[in-house]
């Protein structure tokens, strides 16, 4: 299991960067599923981030926009179904969404969990 990237919601593309420096955009996708734009950059060499801004109050992501403002939102680890399910057993997570295609990820399957923490992680199936 190893980081894939960071998500951060924000309200409008004008407001992408949170003083990321030298990031470079490498995919903007519409997500019909989120009912989002979701913007993928590359921060360095090995770090990717997600940046998603909501395009109605039927967003996934809209109830969070409004309860906490722009910022930090998920992190996201790439592993097998196997892994996965080890992690996710071993902290009592809830799964919250899933499984579903992540279009901006060529399709590769995701689901979300919640922690006990109350913070959100996705997994990206490789």
């Amino acid at each position: 299991m190893k980081l894939h990237h960071l998500g951060f919601v924000v309200s409008h593309v004008d407001h992408i960067s949170f003083g990321i420096p030298a990031k470079i955009l490498l995919k903007e996708v519409i997500d019909p599923i989120q009912d989002a734009s979701i913007y993928i950059y590359s921060v360095g060499s090995d770090c990717l981030v997600e940046f998603i801004v909501p395009l109605s109050s039927a967003s996934t992501v809209y109830g969070f926009l409004q309860k906490h403002e722009e910022g930090f939102h998920h992190l996201c680890f790439s592993c097998t179904e196997e892994e996965m399910n080890n992690h996710v057993s071993a902290h009592r997570m809830i799964r919250v969404m899933g499984p579903v295609p992540a279009i901006v990820f060529d399709n590769k399957i995701v689901y979300f969990y919640l922690g006990r923490d109350g913070r959100l992680t996705e997994f990206i199936l490789e």
